[in-house]
């Protein structure tokens, strides 16, 4: 009885020792396996940045006609003092260690695009779209016939410069799309008038392209203005009214009145005997236009008649005699002749 209590005893302890024996070669195996295999090599990451903004994959290493890159790598930085550099003939990031981290590359784009419009002006087609990064933009625009530049406006509030005589616009150091717009607004124009021999002096300020009508008058005895205007301006006198139809520039005109010549005419009188000039001289100058006036005195018991070759004087007999002649609006040479008669005496009916 008790020898198989004994035999059982030694047969679990076979067993037991059997199984350790297998569980410590069978570690064994394992860790000699292990120690054969390759080391596990760390995980890298990379993450692409173009403008500063993630992307899903490294931007394209596309080149354009000229062979350069529409992509420009700019840094990296890397944790886990990871160090490396671009090569930009393969087109990627070559680490000094290849260890866990994340190495972050950035890129920005080699051309950036320019979008302007104008209002009131014209951008001149043959303007570059595309401007190299960092590099100054210029750009023609022309403003409509009649407009002045006013004011321009860009994206992200870039700075841009617009000159006046060159009908240039600069953007500097373009390094992103920019889009501007750029104002023109419609000129003043101003028209200075001076009068000689007159008055209507005045400034006159209006739209490009609108009309303009200011008075002007002669001092007396000015007629016949002649107008010049500067800047090729076209002006004329009409009724008192000086007026350009269409004022494009600024200009200064200049009107001028001319004097009317004083034109005379010779006035003759011929007296007969028996008649006396009381008034006037038998010879005289009348200004055209003036009426001329004398007076003539018959003696007793004669009567005066006169000649003045065309136009009848008007006449004023007087109490005396003497006979007041008016001749209007003298407008040639005369000459009055002048003739006296005799009264007739009329018969007496007690002779």
């Amino acid at each position: 009885m008790n020898r198989k209590i004994i035999i059982i005893i030694l047969s679990i302890l076979f067993i037991i020792s059997s199984s350790l024996s297998l569980i410590g070669f069978i570690h064994h195996e394992k860790n000699k396996n292990q120690n054969n295999l390759p080391p596990i090599k760390e995980k890298l990451t990379y993450e692409y940045y173009l403008e500063d903004e993630l992307q899903k994959n490294i931007p394209s290493n596309e080149k354009d006609e000229d062979g350069v890159h529409l992509y420009k790598y700019t840094k990296y930085t890397c944790n886990n003092g990871i160090t490396g550099n671009f090569n930009e003939d393969t087109w990627e990031f070559e680490v000094s260690e290849e260890k866990k981290g994340t190495c972050k590359i950035y890129f920005v784009k080699s051309f950036y695009d320019v979008d302007i419009t104008a209002t009131n002006g014209e951008v001149d087609e043959n303007n570059e779209r595309k401007i190299s990064r960092e590099s100054d933009g210029q750009f023609k625009i022309t403003p409509t016939d009649g407009y002045e530049f006013n004011e321009v406006n860009c994206s992200n509030n870039k700075k841009a410069d617009y000159n006046k005589k060159t009908n240039i616009l600069t953007i500097n150091a373009i390094t992103e799309d920019v889009a501007c717009k750029i104002d023109f607004d419609i000129k003043a124009v101003k028209m200075t008038l001076k009068v000689k021999n007159g008055s209507g002096n005045t400034e006159e300020t209006v739209n490009y392209g609108e009309s303009i009508a200011v008075l002007v008058q002669p001092k007396d005895g000015y007629e016949k203005p002649t107008v010049v205007c500067t800047n090729n301006q076209e002006a004329i006198i009409k009724d008192g009214t000086l007026s350009i139809q269409k004022l494009t520039k600024d200009t200064v005109c200049t009107a001028t009145y001319t004097k009317i010549p004083i034109i005379k005419y010779k006035l003759s009188i011929v007296l007969p005997e028996h008649a006396t000039l009381v008034s006037g001289n038998t010879t005289q100058q009348i200004v055209a236009g003036k009426d001329a006036s004398f007076s003539v005195k018959p003696d007793d018991n004669y009567e005066l008649e006169i000649n003045c070759g065309g136009p009848r004087p008007e006449m004023e007999s007087l109490d005396d005699g003497t006979v007041n002649y008016t001749l209007l609006e003298v407008n040639n040479s005369l000459t009055c002749t002048i003739t006296a008669k005799e009264k007739l005496q009329e018969a007496n009916p007690d002779e």
